[in-house]
C-alpha cells in the first residue's frame, strides 16, 4: 500500500509541476542630473552718495565680486550650460541692464544695480547683463568650469534726485541645460 501511495503522488505533483511561462519587464531611464545654482548674497554695506560722480557712476573702489557656481550636474557629459537674469529693470538704462531696489519705505531714490560679467573663462567679459531673461550667458564647458565670476556696482538711475536709503534688490537667475 505504501507504494501506491507514492505512486499517487508522484503523479499528482506531475500534473501540478507543469511550467508556466510568464514576462519579466523592466522600465527605468537614464537622466543628466538637474543642474543646481548657488544662492548668492552680495553685501555692499555702506556706501557714501559721495561716492556717486556727476555722470552717475559709482566709484570702482565699492564694486563687489561674487561668484555663482552649478553643481549637481556632470559638466562632462553636457552640451550647453547657460545662466539669465530677471528682476524689475529700470526703464531709465537702456537694455534693461539696470535692477531696481526692492520697493521699500526706506529705499534709496535714484540708485539701481549693474552686474557686469567679469570672467576670463567666458565669453562677454566687461558686458553687463540683462534682467529681463531675454539674454543667456554660457558657461565654457570646455575648460570643465564650473563657476562664473560677477561684479556688481551701484548706478545713478538718469533723471532721478538721488535720496540715501537701503538699497537691496533681488533678481532670479536660472541655469539652463542640455
Amino acid at each position: 500500500m505504501a507504494r501506491q501511495f507514492t505512486a499517487l503522488l508522484a503523479l499528482g505533483l506531475l500534473v501540478l509541476g507543469e511550467p508556466q511561462a510568464d514576462t519579466l519587464t523592466i522600465k527605468g531611464r537614464v537622466t543628466t542630473p538637474p543642474c543646481t545654482l548657488s544662492n548668492v548674497t552680495v553685501p555692499f554695506g555702506n556706501v557714501p552718495v559721495s561716492e556717486f560722480d556727476l555722470g552717475g557712476n559709482m566709484g570702482t573702489s565699492y564694486a563687489k565680486d561674487f561668484t555663482m557656481t552649478v553643481g549637481g550636474c556632470d559638466l562632462a557629459v553636457l552640451q550647453s550650460v547657460t545662466l539669465s537674469f530677471e528682476g524689475q529693470s529700470v526703464p531709465q538704462i537702456p537694455n534693461a541692464q539696470g535692477l531696481a531696489l526692492s520697493n521699500d519705505a526706506n529705499a534709496a531714490v535714484g540708485i539701481a544695480i549693474s552686474v557686469t560679467r567679469n570672467d576670463d573663462s567666458h565669453t562677454g567679459k566687461g558686458q553687463a547683463v540683462r534682467f529681463d531673461g531675454s539674454e543667456s550667458y554660457p558657461l565654457n564647458l570646455s575648460a570643465n568650469k564650473n563657476t562664473y565670476l560677477f561684479s556688481a556696482r551701484y548706478v545713478r538711475v538718469p533723471g532721478e534726485p538721488l535720496r540715501p536709503g537701503t538699497a537691496n534688490a533681488v533678481a532670479t537667475v536660472t541655469v539652463s541645460w542640455s
